[in-house]
C-alpha cells in the first residue's frame, strides 16, 4: 500500500502538465489567405459586424452566427475560384 502512494503522487502531478498541447492547423494556400481577407469584405459579414460593434452583449449572443457567415463567405469564394469540389455534405449548422 505503501509503495502505491508514491507513484499515485507521479500519476497526479504528470496529469498536472501542459494541458494546452493541440495540433497546429495546416498552413493556408495563398489562394485561401486570398478568400479569408476577401471575406471580409462580404456585405452580410460586414453589417453584422456593424451591428455588434460597440455592443458585447450581441456579440457574445451573435458572435457564432458572425463566425458562421466569415465561413460562407470563405466556402462562397473558393467555390467561385474552382478550388473546392462540387456536391458532397453541407456543413452542420
Amino acid at each position: 500500500m505503501r509503495a502505491a502512494v508514491p507513484l499515485l503522487l507521479l500519476l497526479i502531478l504528470a496529469g498536472c502538465g501542459d494541458s494546452e498541447r493541440t495540433i497546429a492547423p495546416a498552413p493556408l494556400s495563398p489562394e485561401e489567405q486570398a478568400c479569408a481577407a476577401a471575406a471580409d469584405n462580404d456585405p452580410a459579414l460586414q453589417q453584422a459586424r456593424g451591428i455588434a460593434a460597440g455592443q458585447l452583449d450581441w456579440q457574445w449572443q451573435h458572435g457564432a452566427e458572425i463566425e458562421q457567415l466569415k465561413r460562407d463567405a470563405i466556402t462562397r469564394c473558393l467555390k467561385g475560384r474552382g478550388l473546392l469540389p462540387r456536391g458532397g455534405v453541407e456543413r452542420a449548422r
